[in-house]
């Protein structure tokens, strides 16, 4: 049943409503408006689901009019009809009111009656397709859910039938093997009497029970007891080793060290040339982030694009056009006006272009049926090529969902904090072996250089060596920022071992943080898998007690699929395990490993359209001063550069 249809423009003005007899709960189509048109994610192909509802829509590029109808998204056989209904609707209404639309009219549309014969016909017309006999009356609308629940109760009377069954059968078996071991005289089955052959299921079980309790009490007197071996008398000798053990004496380890002690250097030095290094590298940081360099910003647009010359295609072509996603542009010439049927093949290359810079399959194929929606009856000019079209609609599409709805910047937020005389916390949360730690410090280290006193929290408990890990990590940052106060450090780490509650060290910390006067408090928590629920909840009751001012989720550039995954779950799981009206979800993303995927950067895409979130920070190297910020151009261009 169709809940609600709308006609509205693209900058939001509503020109016609019907609301159908419920009443629409929540916001669907603000929410639409929200993930769809002005975020440019969250719809697959011409639907977008949110809460309970389901939007399916079309948009009329020449007027800039969205038509969206709203039904429940339990009920499959709705969508087919409504499909229908929207491509008759926006037919008519555009070639109805085609000069008050030109003339930018938003009010006085009088369709309802219109709408309604529209509406009754497109879904008589469906209900024949199907071969369906069906009077739209809510007794009908609600005979399915009444089978679902009548099939239910019947099931659950089914499995208690045999679970009965199944429990007198037992019953019976240990019964005949009690009788079988005690009873000689047993009378044969075939001659016993009707009362016997009528023992109801009570009485076997009751007589289970005591069958049950006497195999129970057997070695305390009533069954057979075991032959107990005699001991063998305590030895004083040592008993003879094995001679296949790998042990080595010690003599022998020595004899096979060859190692000069004079070369030996600790794990915890650095060289005096790094240390020069990363002084240099923290006077740079200073003055702010660099951004992540491709190498290609100069490079000429026919490069990063492919090569498109028009109708010469016997001419030279050079490597760079070979491949090129946009070579598939050359065959849709001489069109003015781009249709479905010319668009189609072009936003099959562009999802497989796309997956191929290691984009996530759902979140391309997502992203192109919202580039065609766009593109579908928009017009060129007669100097305007369908290459630039494409990519002018495709840029913006991918610098839309990169651009973050709130920019998050870190040093101002700690500024700001810190002018409340309160520490600012953040969280590093994700999954095993991301580099989370590492990353830590790398932000340490920029924090450091920006006068800012820093306490490592150590709330990752189960791992081997992670508190020492950032121990090591506190040592080499306060030997590069020549910190010698031991009274005051400018960076500490905070830990109570290994096996606590992580959540009560975070609290520890940041009271210690607060009465200490430390400006930021840098929380590390153990890895974990997206799927492993007592983790996830203790990381959602970490957040929920200690309420960080940011929590950062930590993830590989060099993951496509699984990106969608780890995030989709650990948002829904920070959201399912806390017990707040508004949870706590990812503020922010932290790519690591970036400077191993070369141009295939689709993972920055892939977890910004998940959440909606920025990436704040991306890791491309394993030194302290590997810390870039993301360019949303630069990455863009990646995107769009041939794959070689």
């Amino acid at each position: 049943m169709l809940d609600l249809f709308t006609i509205f423009t693209q900058g939001g003005l509503v020109l016609w409503c019907f609301q159908g007899p419920q009443l629409v709960g929540g916001d669907p189509i603000n929410g639409f408006l929200q993930e769809v048109l002005i975020e440019g994610r969250g719809a697959s192909e011409d639907t977008y689901t949110i809460q309970n509802y389901a939007v399916k829509y079309t948009m009329d590029a020449p007027t800039n009019l969205i038509f969206a109808g709203v039904f429940n998204k339990t009920i499959a056989a709705e969508t087919g009809y409504i499909g229908h209904l929207l491509n008759v609707v926006k037919k008519d209404f555009t070639t109805r009111f085609q000069v008050e639309l030109k003339e930018g009219k938003v009010t006085g549309y009088e369709y309802n009656n219109i709408f309604l014969k529209a509406y009754d016909k497109a879904r008589s017309d469906f209900e024949q397709e199907l071969g369906l006999d069906v009077t739209w009356s809510n007794a009908n609308f609600f005979l399915p859910i009444n089978k679902l629940i009548c099939s239910t109760i019947d099931r659950e009377r089914h499995r208690k039938e045999i679970a009965r069954q199944y429990q007198t059968k037992n019953a019976n078996a240990v019964l005949e093997e009690d009788d079988g071991h005690e009873d000689t005289n047993r009378t044969d089955p075939d001659t016993m009497n009707g009362n016997d052959q009528d023992l109801n299921a009570e009485e076997n079980r009751r007589r289970m029970l005591q069958k049950l309790q006497g195999r129970g009490t057997r070695d305390r007197g009533g069954g057979r007891k075991k032959k107990q071996q005699p001991k063998a008398p305590p030895s004083s000798q040592t008993p003879p080793r094995s001679s296949t053990s790998m042990r080595v004496p010690v003599a022998e380890l020595k004899r096979m060290d060859y190692t000069n002690p004079e070369d030996k250097k600790s794990a915890n030095e650095l060289s005096n040339e790094e240390l020069h290094e990363m002084r240099t590298q923290g006077e740079i940081m200073q003055r702010g982030l660099q951004d992540v360099d491709f190498g290609f910003e100069d490079e000429d647009e026919d490069d990063l694009m492919g090569q498109d010359n028009g109708d010469n295609n016997n001419g030279p072509q050079s490597s760079s056009s070979k491949g090129s996603l946009f070579s598939i542009f050359q065959k849709i010439t001489g069109t003015s006006e781009l249709t479905r049927d010319n668009v189609e093949p072009v936003l099959y290359q562009m999802q497989q272009h796309l997956m191929a810079k290691n984009v996530a399959a759902d979140v391309a194929e997502k992203l192109c049926a919202s580039v065609g929606e766009k593109l579908i009856g928009t017009s060129k000019g007669t100097f305007t090529t369908i290459k630039s079209v494409i990519r002018q609609a495709l840029e913006e599409a991918l610098t839309q969902i990169l651009s973050p709805k709130r920019q998050v910047d870190v040093l101002r937020d700690i500024r700001e904090a810190k002018a409340q005389h309160r520490p600012f916390s953040i969280v590093f949360c994700g999954v095993n072996g991301v580099g989370k730690s590492t990353n830590l410090s790398k932000i340490a280290f920029l924090l450091l250089n920006n006068n800012f006193r820093i306490l490592i929290a150590a709330c990752d408990t189960f791992r081997s060596g992670a508190v020492e890990q950032l121990r090591t990590h506190c040592r080499k940052l306060r030997a590069i920022i020549e910190d010698r106060d031991d009274k005051h450090p400018r960076v500490n780490v905070y830990d109570r071992g290994y096996g606590k509650n992580d959540a009560d060290v975070a609290a520890d910390a940041l009271r210690i943080a607060k009465s200490e006067k430390y400006d930021v408090v840098l929380i590390d928590t153990a890895g974990r898998m997206q799927d492993n629920e007592p983790l996830m909840r203790s990381l959602t009751q970490l957040i929920r007690v200690n309420n960080p001012d940011l929590v950062l989720f930590v993830g590989e550039a060099l993951v496509g699929n699984e990106a969608v995954d780890q995030l989709t779950k650990f948002n829904k799981a920070l959201q399912d395990f806390s017990e707040q009206y508004q949870p706590r979800v990812i503020d922010g993303i932290v790519l690591t490993k970036f400077d191993t995927v070369d141009d295939k950067v689709g993972s920055s895409i892939s977890m910004t359209y998940i959440t909606g979130k920025p990436i704040v920070f991306v890791g491309t190297g394993q030194h302290y001063h590997n810390l870039r910020s993301l360019n949303v151009k630069s990455v863009v261009q990646a995107l769009l550069k041939p794959v070689q």
